[in-house]
């Protein structure tokens, strides 16, 4: 008894952890594009942990009230977003971004009514404002 009671302890914190998930694309170009992904500090769906993904890999797990930033070489990149829990790795949303070099991107994340996370690239002014508000979730690049 005292296994399974632990072994499910074991899950239940392995579903609330948040941070880097996998190696992010090594740039060494001053030039490169910087994206900003800010989770919003919501009270709807703040407990759940989304998952980003990058051109098909999972780089961040990202909890409420959180902001990263990657530096991604010139080109197109699809970032998703998803549900960190659930039975399903269906995608919620995602936005194709087309970089240029030595830009700025403000994606901003949110879970919806609809219990699905949304992610739409914002204006600089409403992305300074929502980092204002986050906490800063360093990355590994």
């Amino acid at each position: 008894m005292k296994k399974y009671f632990l072994f499910g302890c074991a899950v239940l914190l392995a579903g609330c952890s948040h941070g880097q998930l996998s190696s992010l694309p090594k740039i060494q170009d001053n030039n490169a594009a910087e994206v900003i992904i800010i989770r919003e500090n919501q009270f709807w769906g703040g407990g759940v942990t989304a998952i980003v993904s990058l051109d098909n890999q999972d780089i961040i797990a990202i909890r409420a009230g959180d902001h990263s930033k990657i530096k991604l070489k010139a080109g197109q990149h699809a970032i998703a977003v998803r549900d960190q829990g659930g039975f399903s790795s269906e995608v919620h949303d995602s936005v194709l971004l087309d970089c240029i070099d030595k830009n700025k991107y403000y994606l901003k994340m949110w879970k919806g009514i609809s219990s699905r996370f949304n992610i739409k690239v914002v204006p600089e002014t409403e992305g300074e404002e929502l980092v204002k508000d986050t906490n800063f979730l360093e990355l590994k690049q």
